[in-house]
């Protein structure tokens, strides 16, 4: 089978799966979205934390750790052109 990675799901059923694995990161930036909303001071706080969140991958360190709970479609045959090819 072929990844095309075409994602289909609610942003809370993505976000409850990031927040599975990363409970303190989610907590923090609800926090900083929080503050940022009502204060100036929470536009600070959101640049404070986006500069010291760790780089993370979403297939590996999210979905690889929810195998469990995700479906996979076999699409039938559509076509295919690769434009990143010099033909």
């Amino acid at each position: 089978m072929w990844n095309t990675f075409i994602l289909a799901s609610s942003v809370r059923a993505l976000l409850g799966l990031f927040e599975g694995q990363f409970a303190a990161t989610a907590k923090a930036m609800r926090q900083a979205l929080e503050l940022a909303q009502s204060e100036l001071i929470g536009c600070v706080a959101l640049e404070l934390l986006y500069a010291e969140l760790e780089s993370r991958d979403f297939s590996c360190d999210v979905l690889e750790h929810h195998e469990h709970i995700l479906q996979v479609l076999r699409m039938p045959s559509c076509g295919w052109t690769d434009f990143g090819t010099p033909k």
